[in-house]
């Protein structure tokens, strides 16, 4: 059934900078719902006329779909914009208003979106995916944009002036009527930049000073910021008979060089060159190369080079294995270590007290670093011992699959949701693993409704799923925290983990006791849910999750054995009155939905849940008949009796065909529909004799 009250149609919610694409997506809606033609004018409000009696049945109907469309907009917009609409009773008119307030367009709008579409790049940690969503907005409203060639090179040509020429920009930008490209360039060359603007600084990249007076460079002699070596306070004053003009070199990466020439001369002296070269050598080393330090010892180790945001490593220098073990392995007990072949120290602790080691009584500690190499493991997981006070407080969740097999139904996954506080567990079969986000939401929604209590945490591994944007929107307006694993750590998530072993190891169990498919492992794994929460718990103190959750004792009446045979009351339509009321099954479960038993008719090929079921506990069903319809035959016990009854008969009335073809219609039919099915294995067993 179509839905005539939908809350939010669109995913867009306008906020003012997002106009286009929030209207592109509401026209495609309104489109679909045809009521576009009531927001372009072109179905109006209907009036009145003489002997229209279907007058007050049409304004209703456009009254109604005309605030339908209001509602939507209101329902899409950020509440700033929303309180607007109050004004507005007409659809059209509040539709030509929110184009007219936030349908950006001008040269400083197409302007603004080159710009951002020239200098957006890929952040780290961001999807390809989410990328291009950042640049379809952008390309749609280019795409959109009714711009002339002139006006498009005039926007090129505004985008690469330097800082100076902001002034001229903004004042071509923002003018109206837009001037032509000559006129633009013309203004342009015509314009002459002041002073301040003028003085560009080459560290900073910013207007208003020079270089020598930045306020973020650091001096090279006192460190200190806001002015270079050359005008530094505390530096000693200069040797007489040199110049106090300087050339000044600068090169991106490098130091400034400062050489100072005589005014009488061109020849250097001595001093300085030998001054200027060690200057030269300490500033570049120390800009472009940076020592890699030892931490625990503080010595130099090897140097690097600032590449980018990155340091590369252009020499280093670590000691041997063999130098880093010898300072703490001078002892005996190493020795003996190295003898038996690099023996663990609770072996070599066992082999010191009973005296098995000559001359060695006492165990030294000693640290090995072939060991630490060649042996080490993974550290292992302290078992988690928090436990959380009240229901719901923290969640577990994890999904399996695919399963080698599909379920009855489909299912190749399943996905587990484990109270922490009650060790509760519910379970829901998936077809995909996509389906998880609306199965959490479903679940999450049951919990606040049943319990009266929001989900706190939700602990997941690492997996995909559990990053889906229509999952990580429910948690974050349900205001609840998602705690992952770390990737390929499995063990962080152990509880959900181990819960998986406890289920498969049951339904295993299950399914090898009553010699069932393996179809079957969705309904196995029902029950083995279902009694897992009603079975008592050590780390509960020997109490079910069933009554930590609900504060009653679960009722073990009504457990019967997975897979034994079992009798379904059939329902009046599916027999008449000398035909048998109830079907052979096999009990696979407990319903879900309904108070009843999970029983599988292999005749229907299909399950039947239903309360009115009697039990043979103690018989299985495979012993009784098949699975499967395809491949039904009579018991190996049932054929035999039959046998025996016929042989039994009088031999000459046995001999006629017809009587033999009769009295096996009757008797069959009377035993059960399955027998009807192969009277003609039974008519084979009988011929034999004759």
């Amino acid at each position: 059934m179509e839905r005539d009250h939908i809350f939010r149609p669109i995913s867009t919610i306008l906020d003012g900078t997002n106009y286009i694409t929030w209207a592109n997506q509401m026209k495609s809606f309104l489109i679909g719902r045809k009521l576009w033609r009531i927001v372009t004018g072109d179905i109006t409000k209907p009036t009145a006329k003489e002997g229209d009696n279907t007058f007050i049945e049409r304004l209703e109907d456009w009254d109604s779909k005309n605030h339908q469309i209001i509602t939507w907009l209101g329902n899409t917009s950020i509440p700033a914009i929303h309180a607007q609409f109050d004004a507005f009773d007409d659809a059209k008119i509040l539709w030509d208003f929110l184009s007219t307030r936030f349908k950006s367009i001008g040269l400083a709008h197409y302007y603004q979106l080159h710009s951002t579409l020239v200098n957006l790049n890929q952040d780290i940690g961001q999807s390809v995916n989410e990328y291009l969503a950042v640049l379809q907005p952008i390309w749609t409203q280019l795409d959109q944009a009714n711009i002339s060639k002139d006006h498009l090179r005039l926007i090129k040509v505004l985008m690469g002036l330097r800082p100076e020429y902001e002034s001229v920009r903004a004042a071509l930008l923002h003018r109206n009527p837009l001037p032509s490209l000559d006129a633009a360039i013309q203004e342009i060359l015509t314009y002459t930049p002041n002073r301040a603007a003028n003085m560009f600084c080459k560290n900073c990249k910013l207007s208003g000073h020079k270089f020598s007076n930045c306020p973020k460079i650091e001096c090279r002699y006192c460190h200190k910021h806001g002015h270079i070596l050359d005008n530094c306070p505390t530096r000693p004053p200069r040797p007489p008979g040199t110049s106090t003009k300087e050339k000044i070199f600068t090169k991106h990466g490098s130091s400034s060089v400062v050489a100072a020439t005589s005014d009488d001369s061109s020849l250097i002296q001595i001093s300085d060159l030998q001054s200027l070269l060690n200057q030269l050598i300490s500033s570049s080393s120390a800009l472009l190369f940076h020592q890699v330090q030892d931490p625990q010892t503080g010595q130099t180790i090897g140097t690097g080079r600032k590449v980018g945001r990155l340091f590369e490593l252009t020499s280093l220098r670590v000691s041997s294995p063999s130098s880093i073990s010898a300072s703490v392995t001078d002892s005996d007990t190493y020795q003996w270590h190295l003898r038996l072949g690099h023996a663990s120290s609770e072996k070599l602790r066992h082999l010191i007290s009973v005296n098995n080691l000559t001359n060695l009584t006492k165990f030294v500690p000693f640290n090995c670093l072939n060991c630490k190499l060649a042996k080490q493991p993974a550290l292992s997981f302290s078992q988690s011992i928090s436990n959380c006070d009240k229901p719901f407080d923290l969640v577990h969740s994890d999904i399996w699959g695919p399963a080698p097999i599909t379920t009855v139904h489909g299912y190749r996954y399943y996905v587990l949701f484990i109270d922490d506080y009650s060790r509760f567990t519910w379970i829901y079969f998936l077809k995909h693993r996509s389906e998880l986000s609306r199965t959490y939401i479903e679940f999450a929604n049951m919990i606040r409704t049943q319990f009266s209590s929001p989900i706190k945490i939700l602990r997941t591994d690492n997996a995909l799923e559990y990053k889906d944007s229509i999952l990580l929107s429910f948690l974050s307006q349900q205001g609840t925290i998602v705690q992952r694993s770390c990737p390929h750590t499995s063990q962080q998530n152990g509880r959900a983990e181990r819960k998986h072993r406890h289920i498969l190891d049951s339904v295993r169990a299950l399914l090898l006791s009553a010699s069932c498919p393996e179809k079957f492992w969705g309904e196995a794994a029902l029950t083995s849910v279902y009694t897992i929460n009603r079975l008592p718990s050590s780390v509960l103190q020997n109490t079910s999750p069933f009554e930590k959750l609900y504060g009653i004792s679960p009722d073990y009446s009504k457990l019967k054995v997975f897979g034994s045979a079992c009798f379904v009351l059939l329902h009046p339509h599916e027999h008449n009155k000398l035909e048998p009321r109830a079907r052979l099954c096999c009990f696979l479960g407990y319903g879900t939905e309904h108070k009843g038993f999970r029983c599988w008719d292999p005749l229907s090929n299909r399950l039947r849940i239903s309360r009115h079921v009697t039990f043979w506990e103690h018989t299985m069903f495979s012993r009784l008949s098949s699975f499967h319809t395809s491949s039904l035959v009579l018991n190996l016990s049932l054929q035999i009796h039959l046998l025996t009854f016929f042989l039994s008969l009088n031999p000459p009335w046995i001999l006629s065909l017809h009587n033999l073809h009769l009295l096996l219609q009757i008797w069959i039919h009377r035993l059960s529909p399955m027998m009807f099915l192969n009277r003609h294995l039974l008519l084979l067993f009988v011929a034999l004799p004759g």
